[in-house]
């Protein structure tokens, strides 16, 4: 068995933030992005703006939840 951990998010090579470093990775922010995307274009037609900002957090929530699961941690020195 691999027991190799795959991290799909790491620090960027240059400047700071993190960025995708697998398909999985770019996968969940495509997705995340999509989900945006959707709730802008449904949300003034058909949601509250209360549950607009709900949908919104909730995802934000989750993406960085993701994030936080599968981010590249360097031990200390």
């Amino acid at each position: 068995m691999d027991t190799q951990k795959t991290y799909w998010f790491g620090r960027k090579r240059f400047g700071w933030g993190i960025g995708p470093k697998s398909w999985q990775g770019w996968l969940v922010s495509a997705v995340y992005v999509a989900v945006l995307i959707g709730l802008r274009h449904l949300g003034p037609k058909t949601l509250d703006h209360q549950v607009f900002l709900v949908l919104s957090i909730v995802s934000t929530l989750v993406f960085v939840g993701v994030i936080a699961w599968k981010f590249e941690r360097r031990s200390p020195g």
